[in-house]
């Protein structure tokens, strides 16, 4: 079984940091919270705190603002995008063995400045999301700005 070791040695990662992690040596390990101002990178394998895919969870609060909102297109994007990483997510966990699922959080290298949308430059780092797990075909990266919270 992998450990969360063999999984940061494959992906390479030069430099895991985190405050937080008691081992690496472990072949499970539960999401143990973020935790600003430390070194804070991440793995768990505890899919309802995953930030990659939308969470039935994130789903609901994101609707009670658009209900309050009364913005019913709004709620009907929120829904397919629900629907949609949904389907992503099932279909990546049959394609790993056991059906599990690693998630890591790698913050980049020093701050500087990003264009976070069309017109906001922010300084901050970078981080990259993985959801891997034992296979030879697949798994899941994306980046984004770190926020100070990280997800």
């Amino acid at each position: 079984k992998a450990t969360a070791q063999d999984v940061i040695h494959s992906l390479r990662a030069k430099h895991f940091r985190s405050d937080h992690i008691p081992s690496l040596t472990v072949t499970n390990l539960p999401y143990l919270g973020y935790n600003p101002g430390t070194w804070n990178d991440e793995i768990h394998t505890c899919d309802e705190s995953q930030k990659l895919f939308v969470t039935e969870e994130k789903l609901k609060d994101w609707m009670s603002v658009a209900v309050d909102f009364h913005d019913r297109d709004y709620e009907l994007d929120l829904m397919l995008d629900f629907l949609k990483g949904t389907e992503g997510f099932n279909r990546l966990k049959l394609l790993v063995e056991e059906e599990k699922l690693w998630y890591v959080l790698l913050h980049g290298g020093p701050e500087q400045w990003i264009l976070d949308s069309p017109h906001k430059l922010q300084k901050g780092t970078r981080v990259l999301l993985f959801a891997v797990g034992v296979s030879r075909e697949v798994g899941i990266v994306t980046e984004q700005l770190c926020h100070n919270y990280c997800d």
